[in-house]
């Protein structure tokens, strides 16, 4: 990770919530890498993580990881057991209250 991108992700979106390193870090790549963010999936639980993308605007490329265990076949019973937070309609609500300035 080139610490300019880290520089440029907190100059340009100063008010980035707290995020841990490795979530800084994939921020700041999709930050400094525009084009590819548009193919990537960010599969995160964390509301830091989760509020950072609405701040680049890429709230809409976060998804659950109930919804990759589907696309990859998991079966019905393991994503049902699934925590709240891993699974898809937790995250549509965060993303609702996001959109809503709720959060």
């Amino acid at each position: 990770m080139d610490d300019t991108m880290l520089a440029m992700l907190r100059l340009d979106c100063p008010h980035l919530p707290a995020l841990d390193d490795g979530e800084h870090h994939i921020m700041a790549w999709l930050h400094a890498h525009p084009e590819g963010a548009v193919l990537t999936a960010i599969s995160t639980a964390d509301r830091a993580a989760i509020r950072a993308t609405h701040v680049l605007t890429l709230l809409d490329r976060v998804t659950s990881l109930q919804q990759l265990g589907q696309a990859a076949g998991v079966g019905r019973k393991q994503l049902d057991s699934l925590q709240p937070h891993f699974q898809e309609d937790w995250l549509s609500s965060l993303r609702l209250q996001l959109r809503m300035n709720i959060l």
